[in-house]
């Protein structure tokens, strides 16, 4: 790096001020400042000034299509956008209370502005996030959350119809209906409108996962990865890809990572109930569990024999039975854990058919492909509940030109 821009903003009242200063990063030296004191409501004018001003001091040209950081599906009103970074903010905290005061938020900004496609891709997002096999946002069906999640994602495309975070939007809502293929052509929108956008590429691995594309699944994570390293559900998600790979110690330190990133992250704590039994540290994986049991809400009976059951072999079966009969996906997940490390493909088929009588959403599918491990997921037998769960056949879908 030759140089950093570096700078300040201030508000008061209606009035902004923004402070940039280029630095050279060999030695600390002030190449170029400048003050910028502008309304508040002329904040994407400032942004451009800000960023032209810099190029032109660093004597560079700038990037085809960044002339206007608001031009592609963006807005004019100051107000919807920062509805929008609110929405953002909240949405990216990945709980049950985030998600309510995104979709609040989200609605704040396509009531200001109707004509702004990221307030709809937004709202779809936390749409599609709300439902019952996500984030549980109580009040609404999983039906109604993803019609609503459908209808605000293809008015986000209408408005913009090259916008690459919409196409994503719509592909996860489209997963949510376990319409994997349709969404794989949304997905591949994305990234090739949006490369640079990292949820894209992290959904578009999800969906080449369930189509057992496990390479490229981990390769769409791994660039999803590079972009944001600072997501903590994008490290994860890696981790747990890396895990279905049994690429177990790529994964360990991306647990570590994500964890020290999201301490409170149910959906970590369970992955890693799974990485450890499968590298044999039971003691880890009942820490582990000990945590799903406190936020995830495992009853405590439960979490106990299950604890017992990972040290102590008299009663796994008995164990495996409890998380079994348990309708909660983390134990669920903790019975496949069970299975994959002691190679019981009796137990994986028992809990795939007891999810297919419950019927279930893609998260749990995906959830239980990764958990499965590459052998247990070529048995024919498991293949077949998989479909039946609602995972679809192996194969390659429909590919975008």
């Amino acid at each position: 790096v030759a140089a950093v821009l570096e700078g300040s903003v201030q508000r008061a009242g209606d009035q902004l001020r923004v402070t940039a200063q280029l630095v050279r990063a060999e030695d600390g030296v002030n190449l170029w400042s400048r003050r910028f004191d502008r309304p508040a409501a002329e904040i994407f004018q400032i942004q451009d000034e800000v960023a032209r001003s810099a190029v032109a001091a660093m004597q560079l040209t700038m990037t085809a299509g960044a002339d206007s950081l608001s031009s592609v599906g963006g807005t004019k009103v100051s107000a919807a956008y920062d509805a929008y970074l609110l929405g953002r903010y909240h949405w990216n905290l990945r709980t049950t209370e985030g998600m309510i005061h995104a979709t609040t938020a989200f609605r704040k900004a396509v009531a200001l502005d109707s004509g702004y496609a990221r307030g709809w891709a937004g709202l779809a997002d936390a749409y599609a996030l709300s439902i019952p096999t996500e984030y549980n946002v109580p009040g609404l069906s999983k039906d109604s959350l993803l019609t609503l999640g459908e209808q605000a994602a293809r008015r986000a495309i209408a408005l913009a119809p090259t916008l690459g975070e919409a196409h994503a939007s719509l592909g996860e809502v489209l997963e949510g209906w376990l319409r994997w293929s349709d969404a794989t052509v949304e997905f591949e929108q994305a990234v090739r409108l949006a490369p640079r956008y990292p949820t894209g590429h992290q959904w578009y691995g999800y969906n080449l996962q369930i189509h057992a594309r496990w390479d490229e699944a981990i390769r769409e994570m791994e660039i999803a990865h590079q972009l944001d390293p600072l997501s903590h559900v994008i490290t994860l998600s890696l981790a747990n890809l890396y895990d279905g790979a049994d690429r177990f110690a790529d994964a360990t330190p991306l647990y570590a990572q994500g964890l020290a990133q999201s301490p409170e992250a149910w959906y970590a704590w369970t992955g890693r109930v799974g990485h450890e039994l499968a590298l044999g540290r039971v003691d880890s994986a009942a820490a582990s569990f000990r945590r799903v049991q406190r936020s995830e809400g495992v009853d405590s009976a439960t979490a106990a024999r299950t604890e017992r059951g990972l040290v102590d072999r008299a009663i796994r079966d008995a164990t495996v039975d409890a998380l079994i009969r348990h309708d909660d996906l983390s134990a669920h997940h903790a019975a496949l854990a069970f299975a994959r490390w002691t190679r019981d493909t009796a137990v994986v088929y028992r809990v795939l058919e007891r999810m297919a009588g419950q019927g279930t959403g893609s998260t749990p599918v995906i959830t239980v492909y990764s958990t499965l491990g590459p052998k247990l997921r070529t048995d024919p037998r498991v293949q077949a509940l998989m479909r039946m769960v609602g995972a679809p056949p192996p194969g390659q879908p429909r590919r975008i030109q």
